[in-house]
């Protein structure tokens, strides 16, 4: 199974849309999650480069919100990219994360008067990060 929970998580950039040929809305973006020593001490932060299919009918407020320092919950698989590099045409390779769900945490303190999109998965189902943990809040989880 290909199945991967990250929460919470800082948006280490604003996110960028691109229009496909066929008329949907990519977003990609990097988050930064950080592993703890132990309480309130970061051992060290792991950073994931992060592609987002939203709703049409959601992009802009996904856009609005997902900006550098906005913190969210991805619920989603991996993927690993390959690639021959242009240079010396040694193999390359990088994982990132297709995000089936997210969940906006707590935006950034100047997105904070926006409206808020609503979570979903990619088969245009109600949805969130929150579902995975047993009907939990988010807020609720123990991390």
């Amino acid at each position: 199974m290909n199945h991967v929970i990250l929460a919470p998580v800082n948006l280490t950039r604003d996110c960028e849309s691109k229009m496909t040929q066929s008329g949907k809305t990519v977003l990609n973006f990097s988050v930064a999650y950080n592993v703890w020593k132990g309480p309130n001490v970061p051992q060290d932060a792991h950073f994931f480069d992060v592609q987002y299919w939203p709703h049409e009918n959601s992009v802009h407020n996904w856009i609005s919100n997902l900006r550098k320092g906005a913190r969210i919950g991805i619920d989603g698989f991996l993927r690993q990219e390959r690639w021959a590099d242009k240079t010396d045409g040694k193999p390359r390779s990088k994982v990132t994360i297709t995000a089936s769900s997210i969940v906006l945490m707590s935006p950034k303190q100047d997105q904070a008067q926006q409206v808020q999109p609503q979570p979903h998965n990619l088969t245009g189902q109600a949805g969130s990060v929150a579902d995975a943990f047993c009907g939990q809040e988010v807020d609720d989880v123990p991390f």
